[in-house]
Order: C-alpha cells, then sequence, then structure tokens
C-alpha cells in the first residue's frame, strides 16, 4: 500500500529540514529502500534522490522495487546511479533474479538492457535462470541453443 497523503507530506517535510536522507534503520534500509519497498509515489522518490539519498546504500532500493515489479521506480533508480547487480547483502539475491522469480518480464528486459548479468549466483549458487524456473510467474527458461547462455523471455 502506498503511504497515505498526510504521510508523504510529514516525509517531505522532514526532507525538507534535512532528515539524514542516507542514515540506515537496524535492517540497514534507508529511507529511500524504505519508500521503494514500501510502494512510495514517484515524486517521493525523485525528492529523495534529489536531496542526495544514495540508491546503493544499505538494502539496494532497486532490488525492492524488482521484487514489487515497479519497472517505474526501477527505471528511475537505474538513472540515477542505482548498480543492477547489487544483490542483498547475505543472500545475494539481484535484481533481475528478484524480477524473474516474479514473472515481470518488463522489468527482466529492463535489467538486462541496462547491463545486469545472467552469470550472477547468489549464496545457494542459484542463477537469475533458477529463479525464473522456480518462480509463479509467465515466464519461461530459453535453452542456451535458442538464445545463448541464461537468457530470459517471456
Amino acid at each position: 500500500a502506498r503511504p497515505s497523503k498526510e504521510g508523504v507530506a510529514w516525509q517531505k517535510l522532514l526532507i525538507e529540514h534535512g532528515a539524514d536522507l542516507n542514515a540506515e534503520d537496524r535492517q540497514h534500509r534507508p529511507p529511500l529502500a524504505r519508500a521503494v519497498r514500501n510502494g512510495a509515489s514517484r515524486d517521493l522518490i525523485e525528492l529523495l534522490l534529489a536531496k542526495g539519498a544514495k540508491p546503493n546504500l544499505g538494502e539496494p532500493a532497486l532490488l525492492k522495487a524488482a521484487e514489487r515489479g515497479d519497472l517505474e521506480t526501477a527505471d528511475l533508480l537505474i538513472n540515477a546511479g542505482a548498480n543492477v547487480g547489487a544483490g542483498d547483502g547475505y543472500f545475494r539475491k539481484t535484481p533481475l533474479m528478484a524480477a524473474a522469480e516474479k514473472g515481470h518480464v518488463d522489468l527482466v528486459r529492463l535489467l538486462l538492457e541496462r547491463g545486469a548479468s545472467t552469470d550472477d549466483l547468489d549464496i545457494g549458487g542459484r542463477s537469475a535462470a533458477d529463479y525464473a524456473r522456480m518462480g509463479l510467474g509467465p515466464h519461461r527458461y530459453l535453452s542456451s541453443e535458442e538464445y545463448g547462455p541464461g537468457q530470459l523471455a517471456g
């Protein structure tokens, strides 16, 4: 659920008055990652970035956008310098893995076009292709004979 208009108003007020936009909570989530995780508006994401929020700090905001299937926010974060290959700190799950698992085909395409690697592996040795096979989305894995190693398609 998106934050209420009142919630966004107080967030903007805090930002305008110098809140630390890169302070992490106990789960290593800075405000940008929390905002993306909670489905914040494009206006709030743009404001956080414009005021100095770092997209690659702590929990990767792009990973949260990929998990949500939020193509618009993912594109905004990539344009702001988000690392398309940045995985979470422990499991090393990348945005491409998250998008593939959830069947977010347009987001998979965006991440591949912007340089995401199909060769990255999580802590268990699984690739984005493995996540696509495990997921429930409307996607399929294409064999290397058809399209090259590890490519995904919808």
